[in-house]
């Protein structure tokens, strides 16, 4: 407790975790462990981190057990319980493209933004099967989608995306601020083909929070609701 804990992965061509257990760790803000006390890849040609659970895994910043900045991320059959941190109580998305199949969050929390998962950066996240219950956040409850703070002079290149199919769910989280399911803001593009949003709560927008910036400029939010989706 207090440092680096866990798995750190850097500039190599691939990384495999499967069935791997990750209990209590903890790691303080200002130590390298503390973006993603459980685990942290950065610059890795392959990620894949299948049927692994995350249990009580408390960061001191961004991803409470797991911090993701790598190309070609497969997160598969993975449970995630009782995580927190400051930005993204289970896991923290930063850039690149990743996968998340068939993978639970419960009771997650962040002091600021998703309580259960940050999408930030130039992210292009696709999740599929994926379900998020009872995590809370000041803003996001369950999902946090932002651009914020990468350059805006590339046009779409700077987007960040999130697609959830029909098979996700995010139920009974909550906000004390903005987005008790998922907030949305500066370039953040959401897609929800058939995902549910059902009992979530929030001061403003308790299903899904999207911030519009009235500047004329390229930075506002994006929403699209198909097949089906639910927000009760």
């Amino acid at each position: 407790a207090g440092g680096p804990c866990g798995i750190y992965a850097s500039q190599i061509e691939a990384v495999t975790v499967e069935g791997a257990q990750f209990s209590q760790l903890t790691s303080a803000e200002g130590v390298l462990g503390a973006y993603g006390s459980a685990l942290r890849v950065e610059d890795c040609g392959l990620a894949e981190i299948k049927n692994a659970t995350f249990d009580g895994c408390k960061g001191g910043s961004d991803g409470g057990a797991v911090m993701m900045r790598s190309e070609g991320v497969v997160l598969e059959g993975c449970t995630f319980t009782n995580c927190s941190a400051r930005n993204g109580g289970g896991i923290y998305f930063a850039d690149y493209r990743a996968k998340v199949i068939n993978t639970t969050f419960t009771n997650c929390a962040a002091q600021n933004d998703g309580g259960a998962i940050y999408v930030g950066g130039k992210s292009q996240i696709t999740m599929e099967g994926v379900t998020i219950d009872s995590c809370t956040a000041p803003t996001g409850g369950g999902i946090f989608v932002s651009a914020a703070g990468i350059s805006e002079t590339d046009g779409t290149a700077a987007d960040t995306f999130l697609t959830m199919d029909d098979q996700c769910v995010i139920t009974q989280c909550h906000a004390t601020g903005e987005g008790g399911g998922i907030y949305i803001e500066r370039r953040g593009q959401v897609r929800l083909d058939g995902a549910k949003i059902t009992g979530c709560a929030a001061n403003a927008g308790g299903g899904i929070f999207v911030y519009y910036q009235n500047d004329h400029g390229p930075k506002n939010a994006f929403l699209q609701v198909s097949g089906g989706a639910q927000i009760t």
